[in-house]
């Protein structure tokens, strides 16, 4: 493996990266690297993170580097930043040693991602989330300082032809070129993510992918089909509350309100916020039953008076 610069991450910037136009506010650039390696010990964690190829020429620390500050500077895509990959400033930043004229290729940014242990990348980002809670960083703004999750449901891409073993499938209509319409198989992969919600950022905490029938827990799932979004949420918010034990409250969609999810939520310690509207649903019953006849105590116009939410306590 290569040797790195024990200085790198405050070695950021020289009078040729101040210069260079993809390196906005460098100086800001370089204090904001120097803040993550004193207080988040960003050096040292970074250095933690693996991949399972043997002897690679750019190793799986600054891989993860590489790919850390594309999107934190913005890069569009691995192709965008190739050709930042062997000017002296990036290699700076991520902290290839000086004999380095060249990081890597794009195509070998993606196979190292392919082969990263998850397990390393998920030490890296918890450790940094809860090293900000113990600097107080979520303890502010927010109602008596609770700390809210939120989660929901994302497919972030699908395909007609390529697929692994852990895809989902479904059946879609897909117009032909002669005007017919056609049922093919579609191929995707749909995860549910818990957000750490606040007035200033939105933080993402974990991930939890719906498995495919032959892999789900749950065997009632029917033939050809695959799990649903509700226990996919509740592994993930076992294992959210697991891992970061002052989260205080739930947030959820119309999905949420059921006995199930509400309970796992009462049995570990949390409060929950979700959207009750489906009529015949214990939650919005037992919601009513509670409030009887009384007004609510609270009524807020939205969006330009479209839409009205009453609140009762």
């Amino acid at each position: 493996m290569q040797a790195t610069d024990p200085d790198a991450c405050t070695e950021v910037c020289t009078e040729d990266a101040v210069q260079d136009p993809w390196l906005p506010g460098a100086g800001r650039l370089r204090s904001l690297v120097a803040y993550g390696c004193k207080v988040f010990h960003l050096r040292e964690r970074f250095a933690a993170v693996e991949d399972s190829r043997r002897r690679p020429v750019t190793p799986a620390p600054l891989v993860a580097k590489a790919v850390s500050f594309a999107g934190l500077l913005r890069a569009r895509s691995f192709n965008a930043l190739e050709p930042k990959l062997d000017e002296k400033p990036f290699l700076r930043l991520v902290g290839a040693a000086p004999n380095v004229e060249h990081l890597c290729s794009a195509d070998t940014l993606g196979r190292s991602l392919v082969a990263m242990k998850l397990g390393s990348v998920r030490q890296l980002s918890t450790s940094i989330v809860s090293q900000a809670e113990r600097n107080k960083v979520f303890r502010e703004g927010w109602h008596g300082s609770l700390r809210y999750v939120a989660l929901d449901g994302w497919e972030p891409f699908n395909s007609y032809h390529r697929h692994c073993p852990h895809c989902l499938v479904r059946r879609v209509k897909v117009k032909q070129r002669d005007g017919s319409v056609q049922e093919v198989e579609q191929y995707f992969h749909r995860y549910v993510v818990a957000m750490l919600i606040d007035d200033r950022y939105d933080l993402p905490l974990d991930i939890e992918p719906l498995l495919p029938r032959d892999l789900a827990e749950d065997r009632t799932v029917k033939d050809g089909q695959h799990e649903g979004e509700l226990p996919a949420a509740m592994r993930l918010l076992t294992r959210v509350k697991r891992t970061f034990g002052w989260l205080d409250v739930v947030v959820g969609d119309a999905l949420y309100a059921n006995g199930p999810f509400l309970t796992l939520a009462s049995k570990l310690r949390m409060g929950a916020v979700v959207v009750a509207k489906k009529e015949k649903d214990e939650p919005l019953k037992e919601a009513r039953a509670l409030w009887g006849d009384s007004p609510p105590q609270e009524i807020r116009e939205e969006r330009g008076g479209h839409e009205c939410i009453e609140l009762w306590d």
